[in-house]
């Protein structure tokens, strides 16, 4: 029994260590909720792989800086409140273009992150407009 829980905080642990930044897990927490619509601090933990008190400064976060509605009740679910859904921010084309030029100066581990965040919320075709 004492095994199960050195690996499941173990595994707590490398989850933890994916996230690149806040606003990315914030974001996916958003998309979470806006799909469960009732849901505890317990499913976000175990889903997200971080604490009650990162829970909780995420979805303080999400209700004054995004707007997201939620109606918590101490001990109980915490609901989305409405018909509110998540739309995932889209970055003007523009800023695609200015991107994916500079895929020419950063080492190749960086351009994947530039890839993934314009195929998730640019325009992944700004990158065949400047070529390689």
């Amino acid at each position: 029994m004492k095994n199960a829980n050195i690996s499941k905080m173990g595994e707590k642990r490398i989850r933890r260590t994916m996230w690149d930044n806040t606003f990315q897990r914030r974001l996916l927490i958003m998309e979470y909720i806006s799909f469960k619509r009732v849901f505890s601090y317990r499913d976000i933990e175990e889903e997200f792989g971080i604490g009650a008190g990162t829970v909780k400064s995420d979805l303080d976060s999400l209700e004054t800086d995004f707007f997201v509605p939620l109606y918590r009740v101490p001990r109980k679910k915490i609901r989305v409140i409405g018909e509110w859904r998540a739309e995932r921010p889209k970055i003007p084309y523009s800023i695609c273009v200015e991107l994916a030029k500079l895929r020419t100066y950063l080492p190749d581990d960086k351009v994947m992150v530039i890839k993934s965040v314009l195929d998730k919320y640019g325009y992944i075709k700004a990158l065949d407009e400047v070529g390689k």
